[in-house]
């Protein structure tokens, strides 16, 4: 065939197609320079023939292939400027664009893709154009242009891809230039207008800070519980999901509180924040009446050296779990170690509940001994108008237990002295 196409050369009224069929050859057998060589030939000596501008746009794609980007990128502006009526024209201006931005000239993919829009208004690379133009000024840094250029492209209301990222990428814009109630409308677009799947968890995030930029914070909570009920609980700063929990409880709505306490303990997280995650889990588990699981949340937070409030509490809370199993061995332990962090961390509160948790297994375990030294300890180290006059009647009956009369009258003293209108005081048996 190329010898035969080499004889047409030797015929000027053969010579454009001799041409042509060299060329092609040359481009299947995978010998890109020659091609180039011989459509560049048609398009010298035959510049008005109808195969000119397909010559130009295949000498285009074979610099393209060969990774000659700029190469290509002027054959493909070629077409476009010699041949703007021919169907190649648009789609020549915007593999311009493409590769410029291949090239790193953003500057000149702007220019290509913008030529499009103007010269083709109608053609079905517009909005892709626009897309790729909006994005080629974002990384100009050119935001104002950018916006416009989304819009743009909003505005034909293409229910496509594109057309979601495009309301993404802008409204992202939009609340760096502290406009987030344009910005929350245009994120709601982009949901509505078929995002790629895996865009759809940062749309949702980005929607849910515009809205507590609003002080919509009830919005915001629901599209951070979508996210932290999905996969999409990894892209969630800790912050969010420790304000997800409390925002939960707030409303009582534990069940809901449960998917981001379980996010914060993730092996993933930063420790702080699942020493942290183990106490809201715990708090979580606790207010559902879940007390075995809550109890475990708690010792896991423990066992990490945690001692957050919720942890401090929950280590108490341990302790009631053992006591009401009859688990007293556990309880006594963990009533003491949860009085020593009270103590460290300065929480009084808790440490009086530590000291009386003690006290009452001593009384359910009959070690009256030990039952009157803590609930003397309650009554003696503090004042706690709830606890101590019940610790000193239940220290008056474990002394009375122990035969030791003069303890029990002394604490019955105490009780009437201090605690005159304590239902402790006037409580039979005192």
């Amino acid at each position: 065939m190329l010898q035969q196409a080499e004889r047409m050369l030797g015929q000027p009224k053969l010579k454009e197609d001799g041409l042509w069929l060299i060329a092609e050859s040359n481009r299947e057998l995978n010998i890109p320079e020659t091609a180039i060589t011989y459509y560049q030939r048609i398009v010298a000596e035959y510049p008005t023939s109808q195969r000119a501008p397909e010559s130009l746009y295949k000498t285009a794609i074979l610099h393209q292939k060969l990774q000659r980007p700029k190469e290509a990128a002027v054959q493909y502006r070629l077409v476009s400027a010699r041949y703007g009526a021919h169907e190649l024209a648009p789609r020549s201006l915007f593999a311009a664009g493409y590769c410029a931005v291949l090239s790193e000239n953003h500057a000149q993919a702007v220019k290509d893709w913008a030529a499009l829009v103007k010269a083709y208004p109608d053609h079905e690379l517009v909005n892709e154009s626009l897309y790729q133009k909006g994005l080629a000024e974002m990384h100009l840094k050119q935001e104002k242009p950018a916006v416009a250029t989304f819009k743009q492209l909003l505005a034909r209301n293409p229910q496509t891809r594109i057309a979601s990222e495009a309301a993404y990428w802008c409204a992202v814009m939009l609340e760096r230039q502290k406009q987030p109630a344009e910005a929350e409308i245009l994120l709601k677009q982009a949901l509505a207008k078929s995002p790629r799947e895996d865009l759809v968890p940062q749309m949702q995030y980005r929607l849910a800070m515009v809205l507590q930029k609003q002080n919509k914070m009830t919005e915001s909570a629901e599209f951070l519980q979508i996210l932290a009920e999905k996969e999409g609980a990894r892209i969630l700063d800790p912050a969010l999901l420790d304000w997800l929990v409390r925002h939960r409880w707030e409303e009582k709505a534990y069940e809901r509180a449960l998917p981001a306490a379980r996010r914060l303990t993730a092996v993933d997280v930063e420790e702080k924040w699942r020493q942290m995650g183990w106490g809201l889990l715990g708090l979580t588990l606790e207010k559902l009446g879940k007390d075995k699981e809550a109890a475990m949340a708690y010792l896991k937070g423990l066992e990490m050296g945690s001692r957050t409030e919720e942890v401090v509490h929950g280590a108490l809370f341990v302790g009631h779990y053992h006591f009401k199993e009859k688990q007293y061995d556990a309880a006594i332990k963990d009533y003491e170690s949860t009085a020593a962090i009270a103590s460290e961390v300065g929480m009084l509160e808790v440490q009086v509940k530590a000291y009386y948790g003690l006290g009452i297994v001593g009384e359910a375990t009959e070690n009256w001994e030990d039952a009157s030294r803590y609930f003397m300890s309650v009554a003696v180290l503090f004042d706690d108008p709830m606890l101590s006059p019940e610790s000193l009647y239940r220290a008056a009956s474990a002394f009375e237990k122990l035969g030791r009369t003069k303890e029990q009258n002394q604490a019955i003293k105490e009780l009437a002295e201090r605690y005159p209108n304590s239902e402790w005081a006037t409580k039979d048996g005192t």
